[in-house]
This record gives C-alpha cells, structure tokens and sequence, in this order.
C-alpha cells in the first residue's frame, strides 16, 4: 500500500487494479482506496464492525457504544438477541431474522465503513449495487460527466445510469471510524 497525500481522487484514473492507496485528506481522516479485479466479490455497503473475530454490520453509533446486527442463530451463544419486528411492519414474517447485541466502541477490534466508486470512460463515479448483482447503477451530480456518458436525470440534481459489472472498475473506500 502507498500513502498519499492527496486531496483529489482523479489519480485513481491512472491506478492499477488491485493497487491500494490510503489517502490522508486536510482534516486528518485517512481512507483507504482500493482498486477492485474484475470477479471478485465486493462487501456491502455501509458501516460494520470486528468484535470476537467476526464481522458485523452496525446498526447504532451510540456515543460509546455499537449496535451490532448477525443473521446467524448461532450468535445468540456470544450475546445476541433476536430482533423483534413491530407490529406495523407489514413483511415481518418475510424478513430476515436479525440478532442484535449492543456492545461498548472500547470492545470492537475494528469499526469502519465501506463504500464504492466506479472508474467509467475515464471518470470516477458513486456506485450502487442492485440486489441481483448483475447490474450496477453509477451516479454523479455532475452535468458534464452525465451528459458525455449517456446518464438519464433522476433528481434535480443528479443522474444515473445502469452499467454491467465488465463495464466498469470498481473501488472500494474504507474509512477506519
């Protein structure tokens, strides 16, 4: 991994896949760039957490304590409890089960989160993952980008445009919490 002092995430245009990159911006927050090969298999989005070994995505930052969520029965040995949806939820018995445990940050090996961008046609874009896996949305509030690549207007001011997996190079942001 190479350090970078940089404020801006156009070098990534010219990186190798599979190259990492930390990027320590003006306000001292480090993240963690990395460029992903095609086929392999990219984490979910959102903010997680290693307690006890394992990986868990987080549901609550409570000041000095972590709402931590497993989909795993078998968790409820370590502590967790199973979530009990409200009755107005109209596709409870449909939902997953969830197990939850709430733990103190001081605990956590590792909090973070992870999110993704796209290099596209020589652009770096947000990206959204469908559920199937087999497309992908890229998204800018650009005009100029989204006009030259063919992006449909979605909100005032933003425009989307669904792509294919081969289509594009995926980069993964870790941003340590």
């Amino acid at each position: 991994m190479k350090l970078i002092t940089h404020h801006s995430k156009e070098f990534l245009l010219n990186q190798a896949k599979g190259a990492e990159h930390m990027m320590t911006y003006g306000n001292g927050q480090n993240i963690l760039y990395q460029i992903i090969n095609k086929g392999e298999k990219c984490m979910k989005k959102g903010t997680f957490a290693r307690y006890m070994n394992k990986t868990f995505r987080v549901s609550d930052r409570n000041g000095s304590h972590i709402g931590l969520v497993s989909e795993n029965q078998a968790d409820v040995d370590n502590g967790f409890l199973e979530y009990i949806y409200p009755s107005y939820y109209k596709d409870s018995d449909s939902s997953p089960k969830l197990y939850i445990k709430e733990v103190k940050k001081a605990d956590l090996d590792e909090l973070y989160e992870v999110d993704y961008e796209a290099k596209y046609n020589g652009y770096i874009f947000n990206l959204d993952f469908y559920e199937d896996g087999t497309k992908l949305s890229l998204g800018t509030s650009e005009t100029e980008p989204a006009r030259q690549n063919g992006f449909e207007r979605t909100d005032k001011y933003y425009y989307e445009k669904s792509v294919k997996k081969d289509e594009i190079e995926i980069i993964e942001m870790i941003k340590k919490l």
